[in-house]
């Protein structure tokens, strides 16, 4: 996916913004609170309605208005042309893509891919399980067109047993939902399972090329070895009702990273978590490049504060060694031209206002 224009208004302190990006590595660069970040952020609030940066729409909708306006023109590998439009406000999103009106944030999102590293993906590593299942999720999303269809389903059927554990129910009750946890939730272990293997193939290329060590994924699908997510259910259900929620399932899974056989979280220093959770965005992008047909826009905010000089050097690399579109954020824009990757092009911010050359 190409963006060739890019139309912005009343996001943050951005006014009017028109953005004329190249097909690879665009820059954006400009001292800390010029707009550079909210620039990223107008992206990716195009793509699924939302913000990398915060929940709150508010926040993000310019402070004496009441909707912010997204919108863009380029090319697509799965539908030709592109052009899509957001107007957000706190209580309605109205979006449209080649002249029709979607109803959810997850029909743009499918036909926007995005990858965002920010200086928070670091809790990709350093977080908690649940941060590595929601990127997970993401990745599959992208890659398998059924995969939040069988989600949603799973999670609805999570709901619906965990109410009969906490209000009582007859077996009968609960065999008929176990059933349908069973059904959704096997679908989503095998695809995880074999977005993990698919995950490990692009990490670990993605790794040499930065000069790392490498990386083990593995995937722990929330349920004990060795037995079915059937099997579980009901062999916990006696303990889950006592407990009022259910303990075991996909919504427990995990993904570990480990490094000559130790948990990566534990032996890497900041910075190497830092850049293994890079290489895992370029692994997710690669993967949406090679099973979803479509490569995603890469965003990169605030490249130069993330890496020192060599390691900047070798990320930059890697960017500019894939067909994709990026957007890089920086405070000093010699600190990433002088390096080999190639920049196209060059965007200055200041007070909200991007100006290229």
């Amino acid at each position: 996916m190409r963006i060739q224009r890019f139309e912005a208004d009343r996001v943050r302190i951005l006014r009017n913004l028109l953005l004329q990006p190249e097909s690879r590595l665009n820059l954006l660069v400009g001292p800390n609170a010029s707009g550079k970040t909210s620039v990223l952020e107008a992206i990716c609030l195009l793509s699924c309605a939302q913000s990398f940066r915060t929940p709150r729409i508010a926040e993000v909708v310019h402070h004496d208005c009441e909707s912010l306006w997204v919108s863009a023109q380029g090319e697509t590998n799965r539908h030709g042309r592109l052009r899509a439009s957001l107007e957000r406000s706190a209580k309605q999103a109205q979006m449209r893509y080649n002249g029709t009106r979607l109803n959810t944030a997850s029909e743009m999102a499918w036909r926007i891919p995005l990858c965002v590293f920010t200086p928070e993906s670091h809790l990709l590593v350093t977080g908690g399980p649940k941060d590595r299942r929601r990127w997970l999720d993401w990745g599959l999303f992208h890659v398998e067109p059924g995969y939040l269809t069988a989600w949603s389903d799973y999670h609805q059927a999570l709901k619906q047993r965990n109410a009969l554990l906490r209000g009582g129910a007859g077996p009968a009750e609960y065999e008929t939902w176990e059933a349908e946890m069973v059904k959704a939730g096997t679908a989503l272990l095998e695809r995880r399972s074999t977005y993990t293997v698919w995950l490990q193939e692009e990490l670990s290329q993605v790794l040499e090329e930065l000069g790392q060590d490498p990386v083990d994924i593995r995937f722990v699908p929330g349920i004990p070895e060795g037995c079915t997510l059937a099997e579980t259910l009901r062999a916990e259900r006696r303990k889950d009702i006592e407990l009022g929620y259910t303990r075991s399932g996909p919504h427990r899974a995990e993904v570990e990273f480990r490094t000559k056989g130790k948990d990566a979280r534990r032996v890497f220093s900041r910075g190497r978590q830092k850049l293994l959770a890079f290489a895992l965005t370029l692994a997710r992008a690669l993967i949406a490049v090679r099973r979803g047909g479509e490569a995603p826009v890469v965003l990169v905010d605030d490249l130069s504060s993330e890496f020192d000089r060599v390691t900047r050097e070798k990320v930059l690399e890697a960017l500019a060694a894939r067909d994709m579109q990026v957007f890089l954020t920086a405070t000093e824009a010699r600190e990433v031209l002088r390096s080999p990757g190639g920049v196209q092009a060059v965007f200055h911010v200041e007070h909200g206002v991007v100006a290229q050359g």
